[in-house]
């Protein structure tokens, strides 16, 4: 099973990281929608393996492969409605938390790498002049939104610190990946700033969203 499972997520791996580089190229966006399917079938062969090998891992698995599900929808939702997307995204954020939360239980001292990412974030969205966000609810949204995904890579982080196994590295990788890609698409979405931000986000996120895909083949 463990083979089968390896070489499935070879696959669709790199078939969602050869479809972000032809997005990046041609910015043809069937490409962006086929690679988020690719990395919601690599999560889900892990998520079998899990229920086949590691059934002590399953809960996590469950909620984390719910979250890379979120995640997927976000990728097309995004492109119909800015807010849709953010929403699902979020909800993608939720689960993940709760997911790593299952895996150690949450501690106060989880907030510590949240706050470390979330306070420099926050004040660069808000005193930073080059920003345009159309209105005080969208700011608000925003800010909203990165305390969650703050969280989510600050829990991720402060797993790893306390079990260094390949899963939680893998974990806090693709999660601190994850918000350095939504930095780049505030940039794009609301700087006045001249730069590739929507190319760089992509090119961020599938690596990101690879990882937490795969996250579960190595769980024990």
């Amino acid at each position: 099973m463990k083979k089968a499972a390896v070489c499935l997520n070879v696959i669709f791996i790199v078939l969602s990281l050869a479809l972000d580089i032809a997005l990046i190229i041609t910015n043809i966006k069937v490409f962006k929608f086929t690679a988020s399917v690719a990395f919601m079938i690599a999560a889900t062969v892990n998520l079998i393996y899990v229920f086949k090998c590691v059934p002590s891992a399953k809960r996590p698995a469950v909620i984390l492969t719910a979250g890379v599900f979120f995640a997927m929808s976000a990728d097309i939702a995004i492109e119909l409605n800015f807010i849709m997307g953010a929403a699902l995204f979020a909800i993608g954020h939720i689960c993940y938390i709760v997911s790593y939360s299952l895996m150690q239980r949450f501690h106060p001292t989880d907030l510590i790498p949240a706050a470390v990412l979330f306070v420099p974030c926050a004040l660069f969205m808000v005193l930073f002049p080059g920003f345009d966000y159309g209105g005080v609810a969208m700011e608000a949204l925003c800010l909203i939104y990165a305390v969650i995904i703050s969280v989510m890579a600050g829990k991720a982080v402060m797993n790893f610190l306390r079990e260094k196994s390949r899963l939680s590295i893998i974990l806090a990788l693709g999660s601190v990946l994850f918000v350095i890609s939504d930095i780049m698409i505030l940039m794009h979405g609301f700087s006045s700033i001249e730069a590739p931000f929507d190319e760089l986000c992509v090119s961020i996120y599938y690596p990101a969203q690879c990882l937490l895909a795969n996250a579960f083949l190595h769980a024990k």
